[in-house]
């Protein structure tokens, strides 16, 4: 399988999604899910051991800790005209209380209640690097990641995806590209997908920050 420098740009409807700067979506995450619809997704708690993949991407190495080269979903320059805030709510129904047995408790479990505000950032790009394979890469997003984003708000129209001459997927110039393993880092989640499981968290450093001289790649 050949494997290059690739940019990949998701055009999406404009209609916004909830974003959270210090959870970046990943593209390996979505190509992840996308291999995982395919071979078929298992049901599994937070705390299981997911079955590893593999990716039409490459594999890092730092420290004998792996990852995919792939970067996070990049947003434009965010300014106050491009968010918003939502709220996600979901409230009992009364009228439902004669269709269920038992305590409802409104604090946890299925009948928890949520009004959480959310960021909704307003954007029609989002822009992310790889080193993999092109085509299987196009294949994969195209066919499955039709929507991003909490409640699968904003959907995806076109994919563009562009050889390029330099690897970007982990480090661009000198800023962080996507979630890496550091020492002293203040995320202590999974260095590649599902980043929402938490078997083999490590200590990974926010994306965006100074590379220094932390890493080197095998």
């Amino acid at each position: 399988m050949k494997y290059e420098s690739l940019q990949i740009v998701l055009n999406l409807d404009g209609r916004g999604f909830y974003w959270d700067a210090y959870n970046p979506i990943h593209l390996d995450g979505l190509i992840g899910y996308a291999v995982g619809c395919e071979q078929g997704l298992k049901e599994i708690e937070s705390d299981d051991e997911p079955d590893e993949y593999e990716l039409p991407l490459k594999k890092w190495n730092i420290n004998g800790v792996w990852g995919w080269h792939a970067s996070a979903l990049i947003t434009p320059e965010i300014n106050d005209d491009l968010i918003s805030i939502q709220f996600y709510r979901k409230k009992f129904r009364e009228n439902k209380i004669n269709s269920t047995s038992g305590t409802i408790d409104l604090k946890g479990g299925v009948y928890r209640e949520y009004n959480v505000p959310l960021p909704l950032l307003y954007c029609d790009k989002l822009n992310s690097y790889a080193f993999g394979n092109k085509d299987e890469i196009y294949r994969l997003l195209k066919t499955y990641i039709k929507a991003i984003g909490k409640k699968r708000k904003s959907r995806v129209l076109d994919i563009e995806i562009n050889s390029i001459a330099e690897d970007f997927s982990c480090i661009m110039g000198n800023k962080i590209m996507r979630h890496l393993p550091k020492e002293d880092g203040t995320r202590f989640i999974r260095p590649r997908p599902p980043y929402w499981n938490n078997y083999g968290r490590v200590n990974c450093c926010d994306v965006g920050i100074e590379a220094g001289k932390d890493y080197k790649f095998c």
